[in-house]
């Protein structure tokens, strides 16, 4: 069996450590003579046009990394179709050359913490996961994608089906070598005895080295079978990982086997759009379109372009703000599908390549104060928005130094499930619109 893979898009880790150390462009328009004040212009005509454009994939590890979260799950979104996510992942001792000695397995279990600012969809739908085993060996030493493909034995070592929940789950610990009461929020798929048994009884030789334990482990792969949300979970926890319950005699023991920064930790995904609202906006930035859709994942990204930015000459930006208003339709479920908590603007240099905007390199104290992209919500009458400032990319827009077109999509969009349908350049009330401040040279 195949546990799916996916391309490669730019993930904010990859925000660029050099563009840090460059000096600030929005502030270099601010100390102007008062006589250049005279000249400072505002408009909001601009013409916008917007698009929704497929995403290839994105990068889901990078070695010596974990992501904050890793998503799992499966979801019917009524506008943009079926989604998927699902985690491979390596597993190493918690402990190297530990005694098992007349050890008899109680049980198995894969712990999963949740990180519960992720999750989305519908929770009153249970979500049923299956874990099986790697057959293949991966390097941690190289970057992988969503749409890579991972070689699994087809009998799954277990499956769990639970309601996601930010409440605390009680359980029995016995980590530090008597019975304690532990709670938090967290998943558990219970998984085959045999395989505890297996790594219990496994050769001493094993255990000296974590790279030895890869070698005969190879790691396990979770994998939605039904579902109607996307949840996230934390490996980062001390909790995190495959538990073996166990007992020597009438001693009750636990040891766990853990994720880790070293070790391949990857997320997969798959978007199945056919038939769905989504399908029927899929195009270049236009004039003509009333609505542009932006999905985490390896899902659609929202596009737009500004045709007539070079048309200002001589001028300096004072200040640039891009603003979304979120849509309304009426096959949505609006409950189960809230907009995402946040945008963020990328563009393709010279190369193709896809780079975040300046904007949010140098938004370095507090992203949400200083490039905005953050969801605020509407009224009874007036839809919800987002605003970016995008001023010094806008002013290299300006100057010819860059392509005159934006992708705009989630932060971070390889850890959210989440997506946001917004009001297009046709719309007559609410179409995407930039405002500028500039000052007009003499």
């Amino acid at each position: 069996m195949n546990c799916k893979r996916i391309l490669r898009w730019a993930f904010i880790w990859a925000l660029g450590a050099g563009a840090l150390s460059c000096t600030n462009p929005i502030s270099a328009g601010l100390d102007l003579l008062d006589e250049d004040l005279l000249n400072l212009v505002y408009i909001d005509t601009f013409t916008v046009e917007t698009g929704t454009e497929q995403s290839d994939s994105v990068r889901t590890h990078n070695p010596l990394s974990l992501l904050n979260a890793y998503i799992v799950g499966k979801m019917n979104d009524p506008l943009l179709g079926n989604s998927e996510a699902s985690l491979v992942a390596q597993l190493i001792p918690e402990v190297l050359q530990p005694s098992f000695t007349n050890a008899l397995v109680d049980s198995v279990v894969l712990v999963l913490p949740y990180d519960t600012s992720k999750f989305y969809g519908e929770a009153d739908v249970p979500l049923s996961l299956d874990v099986f085993r790697l057959t293949e060996t991966i390097s941690a030493a190289e970057a992988h994608f969503s749409n890579d493909q991972f070689e699994t034995n087809p009998v799954p070592l277990g499956r769990g089906s639970v309601f996601p929940s930010r409440d605390s789950l009680f359980v029995f610990d016995y980590s530090q070598g008597i019975r304690d009461t532990i709670g938090f929020p967290h998943m558990r798929i219970p998984l085959n005895n045999s395989l505890g048994q297996e790594l219990l009884n496994l050769d001493t030789l094993y255990y000296t080295t974590d790279s030895l334990f890869q070698s005969y482990f190879k790691g396990i792969c979770v994998k939605p079978a039904s579902g109607g949300s996307i949840v996230g979970v934390n490996l980062n926890s001390n909790r995190a990982g495959l538990v073996v319950y166990y007992r020597v005699d009438t001693l009750q023991r636990q040891f766990r086997f853990q994720f880790s920064p070293f070790v391949a930790n990857i997320s997969l995904f798959k978007h199945e759009i056919a038939g769905k609202e989504v399908e029927k906006y899929l195009a270049p930035p236009s004039g003509d379109n009333p609505y542009f859709f932006v999905q985490g994942m390896a899902g659609v990204n929202g596009t737009v372009r500004f045709p007539h930015i070079t048309s200002l000459k001589n001028v300096i930006i004072n200040k640039a703000e891009l603003e979304l208003h979120t849509a309304s339709l009426p096959s949505d479920d609006a409950a189960a599908f809230f907009p995402a908590p946040s945008l963020v603007l990328y563009y393709r240099d010279s190369d193709g390549a896809i780079q975040v905007i300046n904007d949010v390199l140098y938004s370095t104290d507090d992203l949400s104060a200083q490039f905005g992209g953050t969801y605020r919500p509407g009224t009874d009458t007036t839809p919800g928005y987002y605003r970016m400032n995008l001023s010094a990319h806008i002013q290299d827009m300006v100057e010819g130094k860059i392509s005159n077109e934006l992708i705009v999509s989630l932060l971070p969009k390889t850890e959210n499930g989440s997506r946001t349908v917004l009001y297009g350049a046709s719309h007559p009330a609410y179409k995407a619109k930039l405002k500028i401040a500039y000052t007009q040279l003499k």
